[in-house]
């Protein structure tokens, strides 16, 4: 088949290429991190943030604002907290291998500690001892081994979402349990507990700052609040924007705020003047993903991104369904958008119909959601990736049944105008064709194909793996690049968490790509 690659121009930081008749342009991003979950300042004064969506932990210098990746690919794929023990060992906590790594800066990570779902929060100290919770109803908090691969001791168990933790000068811990709201206290020996404060939005992380008071965060609430653990009275410390992750305060007692839902990390201004200050951006807001977009009535894209949807309209992004809030469903690694407005979203085992007052689950048991679409009897398709299957649902009563079992990993969907449903395979390097109940391949020669859309001639393909995206003769199977260095995909040697590139088609006929390589959103033009 014709591979022309003709050169266009160099495009933010990656060179890409556009065949005549497209004009390629970013309109979002990129990110400089994936998120930004646990934050700590290392040994060497920088401040370390671990990206569990970004699969890699980077380092950013206070003085310069410089960031260095410093530990990415290897076995560690969703790191959410890290510590660093006096001798500059970190300590790592993985949410997708519950497994907690020990690291030196130029060795390879080493699994300390096993068999921790969800685990999230950890601490160490001085006198080397690890404590790690899980960040799940019924997590449990325990402390860990003093040698890699010897057993954990359970300290607490049935807990409500233990977060990031710190120790006192007390000798006690202290942790949040997000879902309940509360923020207690734990004596590591005897086990015996007291609850510190209650009725808290969400907070996500407590560290012990000056004269021994708690810094929390507050997620939902977008508050850092400061509270005696003796008294029980709760100040405000500072406001700063909803989807905190967590908190770390330097040794002159400055603090420092992460958000998971957009990888924004900056020091804050707490005390006298800090009303009339500013916050200083080490790391601006960006995207997570993103993992897929489509287009809602009158021209907003909408982003699936991980913790969150993301709406976009010129240089303006705001967040809604962000986690730990109301109108959350959880995990969003893909989207669709109906003709009449109806979003649907979906992300591991649930699909979802969206709304400002709250999502309505539709199904919940499936094994990988990754791609959603409608037909047009308005019967929503489903493509379960690690079930084999696309699945037609009703969507309002989730009632389903099989539109087809012959793709062995179907990822994204795409509806042809004649009701022709296409079907990528990122596994199998295919694209699928089904209609009238027969599948047929029409591409075998892809690498990773994922994001997919159909107009009346031709099938256009997001290829994660060559990084190009790829129009399909829908009559011949004729294969055109129209676009290429496309920032999509992993790098080599890591696996993350999700991993995912979106496309869709809005209504001037303009290709919008979900680049979850870089964080961008990419937009390729007919002229």
């Amino acid at each position: 088949m014709p591979d022309p690659r003709p050169q266009l121009s160099i495009v933010g930081a990656h060179e890409l290429t556009a065949a005549p008749g497209w004009q390629i342009e970013r309109i979002a991003g990129p990110s400089n991190l994936f998120g930004a979950n646990g934050i700590q300042f290392g040994p060497d004064g920088r401040l370390y943030v671990a990206q569990a969506f970004g699969a890699q932990i980077s380092a950013i210098d206070i003085g310069t604002g410089q960031i260095e990746h410093v530990l990415s690919g290897g076995p560690i794929v969703a790191p959410d907290d890290l510590d660093f023990a006096l001798d500059g060992t970190a300590f790592i906590t993985d949410v997708a291998t519950a497994t907690t790594w020990s690291w030196r800066p130029g060795e390879e990570p080493v699994a300390h500690a096993v068999n921790q779902p969800a685990n999230n929060g950890v601490t160490t100290t001085p006198n080397g001892r690890l404590f790690i919770d899980e960040f799940r109803p019924g997590g449990r908090l325990l402390e860990g081994p003093r040698e890699p691969g010897q057993e954990s001791r359970v300290i607490l168990e049935g807990l409500d979402g233990p977060n990031a933790l710190d120790l006192g000068s007390d000798g006690r811990l202290y942790f949040p349990q997000v879902f309940a709201g509360e923020v207690w206290s734990l004596d590591p020996d005897s086990g015996v507990t007291q609850r510190v404060a209650a009725g808290l939005g969400s907070p996500t992380a407590v560290k012990v700052g000056q004269d021994d008071k708690l810094v929390v965060s507050l997620s939902a609430e977008g508050v850092i609040a400061q509270i005696d653990p003796r008294s029980g009275a709760i100040s405000t410390l500072a406001e700063v924007p909803t989807g905190i992750d967590n908190i770390a305060l330097d040794a002159d007692g400055g603090l420092y705020v992460s958000h998971y839902v957009d990888g924004r990390v900056a020091r804050v201004p707490v005390g006298a003047g800090a009303s009339t200050q500013e916050p200083r951006i080490l790391n601006p807001a960006g995207f997570v993903g993103p993992f897929d977009v489509a287009e809602r009535p009158g021209g907003t894209l909408i982003v699936a991104d991980g913790l969150s949807l993301a709406y976009v309209e010129g240089q303006i992004v705001s967040r809604v369904a962000q986690l730990l809030t109301a109108d959350s469903p959880g995990l969003i690694s893909t989207v669709h958008v109906a003709p009449d407005g109806r979003t649907f979203v979906a992300g591991r085992n649930a699909v979802w119909q969206y709304t400002p007052a709250g999502p309505r689950q539709i199904r919940d048991d499936f094994q990988a959601a990754t791609g959603l679409a409608l037909d047009g009897d308005d019967t929503l398709l489903l493509a379960d990736h690690e079930a084999g299957v696309v699945y037609r649902l009703h969507p309002e009563s989730g009632d389903r049944g099989d539109l087809t079992r012959d793709v062995q990993h179907p990822t994204r969907l795409a509806v042809a105008s004649d009701g022709t449903v296409y079907i990528s395979d990122d596994q199998a390097g295919r694209v699928y064709a089904q209609r009238d109940g027969v599948t047929s391949e029409i591409d075998a020669a892809l690498e990773k194909p994922q994001g997919i859309v159909a107009d009346e001639e031709r099938v256009f393909v997001v290829d994660a793996g060559s990084q190009e995206l790829v129009a399909i003769a829908r009559q011949s199977g004729q294969r055109e690049v129209i676009a290429a260095g496309l920032p999509v995909g992993v790098p080599a040697g890591s696996t993350r968490f999700v991993s995912a590139a979106g496309l869709t088609r809005t209504t001037d006929g303009s290709l919008i790509i979900a680049a979850d390589g870089d964080g961008s959103l990419l937009r390729l033009k007919p002229v």
